[in-house]
């Protein structure tokens, strides 16, 4: 104990290093798992095997039948899917969509949700813009009351984030427009469009699987997570060139140990593995620390906005990452100070 007790105090200033490099990666690692994580979840609870539809219209003569309702839609679906779905209709309204569900949960309400005309399900941060008559609320949409008959809470997300209210679709209205579809295959939403052509109703549909590959979550991660890392790039030279210069001095200050050790036999590779251990042991000592205060700045909120949880797969690669940034700073520092010098005893 008292050689650990000496070791730490001439580690001192090695130790306050590394703890603020453990918290802020602490905090920037699990920040990008968790941002990684969340690019997986798509907005309004949808599965990841949902599909993007985009229907247009398709340049027809003048005996085809161009008047396509949403009904049209979902009565394929029915026919051909035979199963469970649920669908959003984005109406270009900023905040909300519409949905429709076929024998399914409305996900974002957790609930059988009824396709009752004019009626809509708000998020509690909307439930302030609803007005109150008749001991009933509603929600003014397309300048027509809809009744409220749900409140949901918004799950707070940077990426593919929720509406704030969903509205029971008109299924009479056009059925031109973006849909959003969990619940159906691929396959047979080629067979729905095969079936409304083969009704005479001529579409232009695109359909896009909504599961990102690897390279487009990535993507994503960089753009919502550009300030940190940028603070934690700019943030880890600055600490990492200071820390090199603490470490050439923690070596020199251990001269008289290296020597005694090089007189007792010693060699270049038995010493330099030494220090190296006990470089690992105040490194791994200074990040239980820097977690511990990770958690505690999180607790308290100071980066909140930024970080919202902490994360074990980002704790795990902020604790890789110190090892390595530690092991690469051990190296260069010793092969600074013992540069063109036989300090140590040649063999291994």
């Amino acid at each position: 104990m008292e050689g650990l007790d000496i070791l730490l105090k001439k580690s001192l200033y090695i130790i306050i290093y590394y703890i603020t490099v453990a918290v802020f990666s602490c905090l920037a690692f699990s920040s990008l798992v968790v941002s990684f994580e969340k690019t997986n979840q798509l907005q309004d609870g949808l599965g990841i095997e949902s599909l993007q539809v985009n229907i247009q219209e398709q340049e027809i003569d003048e005996n085809s039948n161009s008047n396509f309702k949403t009904a049209d839609l979902i009565e394929s679906l029915k026919e051909i899917s035979k199963s469970p779905f649920v669908m959003y209709k984005d109406t270009g309204t900023p905040h909300g969509k519409e949905f429709y569900v076929h024998n399914s949960k409305l996900p974002l309400v957790k609930e059988t949700a009824k396709n009752i005309p004019n009626t809509v399900y708000l998020d509690k941060s909307f439930e302030k813009n609803s007005i109150e008559k008749n001991n009933n609320h509603y929600f003014i949409y397309k300048s027509i009351p809809y009744k409220v008959v749900g409140i949901y809470q918004q799950q707070r997300k940077n990426i593919n984030q929720n509406s704030a209210f969903l509205a029971a679709m008109d299924i009479n209205a056009n059925g031109l427009g973006m849909y959003y579809i969990d619940g159906v295959h691929l396959s047979d939403m080629n067979k729905v469009v095969e079936h409304l052509e083969n009704r005479e109703i001529f579409i232009d549909a695109t359909i896009i699987p909504m599961k990102k590959t690897m390279k487009e979550r990535i993507t994503l991660v960089a753009k919502d997570q550009a300030v940190v890392l940028i603070l934690l790039i700019v943030t880890l030279i600055l600490i990492g060139m200071n820390t090199i210069g603490v470490t050439i001095n923690w070596i020199l200050s251990r001269n008289d140990e290296i020597y005694v050790r090089y007189l007792v036999g010693g060699t270049t590779r038995k010493i330099n593995w030494w220090l190296l251990k006990e470089y690992w042991l105040i490194l791994i000592f200074s990040f239980v620390i820097g977690f511990i205060l990770a958690m505690m700045l999180l607790k308290i909120g100071i980066f909140n906005y930024v970080v919202s949880e902490i994360d074990r797969y980002g704790i795990g690669l902020a604790f890789v990452f110190c090892l390595i940034i530690g092991t690469l700073t051990k190296i260069i520092s010793l092969l600074l100070v013992y540069r063109g010098k036989n300090k140590f005893r040649k063999g291994y």
